[in-house]
């Protein structure tokens, strides 16, 4: 094989590959002149960045939390990492503050259980990072971390360290408000679905009459059928159809065995399943979320509930928005109609009250609401 062969067929226009071997060069050594002329910036004095932490910690200390660890550290390029372990007691909340000076800023100051962030601030305004943090009930192994950046952007000596103060305050959990007292930092929303003040509002309005069934997880933009098969079906597609002949495959969550057998009638428990038996003619491809149009647009479903059917003339509902300190959403409309009604709520919990003679209802939240909800259904008195 001559190796040489493609050069000989199309060969390369030399100047070319001089004028870049000249060229290179002389750009890198141009480059690094420029960056020589940069002026150097000034790092941050330690007494300025002290003096926005020291306000950011009166606040803490006004809220009742009380300084637990102080720690200084010294880093020479943003890839280093600042922070501290502790044990948080179950009824403990704890306030992380950390400022950093020099040629570096904090980015993000964060909380993590394992690896799992309970609690963060990104991006400050200023040069100070606060975040706060409650323990769950349960004693937990907690580790606080200060990520850095800034620092020059040529790596000139001189112009890369940086120093970080971290300090956390710590408080009984009834001294802040609990969660819902936390007013600095953000939990992220898979946090705050884990955590069991989700509940409190649902347990605290509990309707007095025995479960129905247990609590039913609802997904996002994907529909729990109560009973789950043909009819309540039929209901979900023709809302997702809006009056066209599409085919559609609106995504179902599949109740779980055990939930009351006239629940779960017939041998059709998967949302392949169920579309098949309503039009058996059909080949779709892909499913697509849960939803419906209404009078003002297009809306996720949570639920289609056949009142009748429950086995009790009337039930008791509660939609639990599984999203802490956020209000809950849920409307109520009828299978054949579009005009809705938004549902009674406390906090993030939303109820109604559904008789036999209701027949088919559809439960909704708004298009963008995709948090997690859990329904859970109460015999009446």
């Amino acid at each position: 094989m001559d190796v040489f062969e493609p050069l000989r067929r199309k060969r390369p226009r030399w100047g070319c590959v001089g004028l870049a071997v000249l060229v290179v060069p002389c750009l890198a050594a141009s480059v690094g002149m420029c960056a020589a002329t940069i002026p150097q910036t000034e790092a941050m004095p330690r007494e300025a960045a002290m003096e926005s932490f020291d306000a950011e910690a009166a606040h803490a200390l006004e809220r009742g939390f009380v300084l637990a660890i102080e720690r200084d550290f010294d880093h020479v390029d943003d890839d280093d990492t600042d922070g501290v372990e502790l044990e948080l007691g179950g009824d403990e909340c704890l306030a992380a503050l950390a400022v950093t000076w020099g040629h570096q800023y904090g980015s993000r100051l964060a909380v993590w259980q394992g690896s799992t962030v309970v609690s963060e601030h990104r991006d400050p305004d200023g040069r100070v990072l606060h975040t706060q943090h409650c323990g769950a009930g349960s004693p937990q192994t907690l580790r606080v971390v200060v990520e850095l950046a800034g620092g020059d952007l040529w790596n000139r000596e001189g112009q890369t360290g940086g120093h970080t103060h971290l300090a956390i305050y710590r408080a009984p959990a009834a001294a802040v408000g609990g969660v819902a007292g936390l007013d600095r930092g953000r939990i992220p929303d898979a946090v705050l679905a884990a955590r069991p003040e989700v509940m409190d509002a649902a347990d605290a309005a509990r309707p007095a009459g025995r479960p129905l069934a247990e609590p039913l997880t609802i997904g996002a933009f994907r529909a729990r059928l109560i009973p789950e098969d043909a009819s309540t079906y039929r209901a979900l597609y023709r809302g997702a159809q809006n009056g066209a002949r599409q085919a559609q495959n609106p995504r179902v969550t599949p109740l779980p065995a055990s939930v009351p057998p006239a629940w779960r009638p017939g041998a059709h428990h998967t949302q392949e399943s169920l579309r098949h038996a309503h039009a058996p003619g059909e080949s779709v491809d892909e499913s697509h979320p849960a939803i419906r149009n209404g009078d003002d647009g297009w809306v996720r479903v949570l639920a289609v509930v056949d009142a009748g059917r429950l086995g009790v003339r009337c039930a008791d509902v509660q939609l639990v928005r599984m999203r802490y300190g956020f209000a809950a959403q849920a409307e109520r409309v009828a299978a054949e109609g579009t005009a809705s009604r938004r549902l009674a709520h406390r906090g993030n919990v939303s109820t109604d009250r559904l008789c036999a003679a209701d027949g088919v209802v559809v439960y909704t939240a708004p298009l963008e609401d995709r948090a997690p909800y859990t329904l859970r259904l109460f015999e009446a008195s």
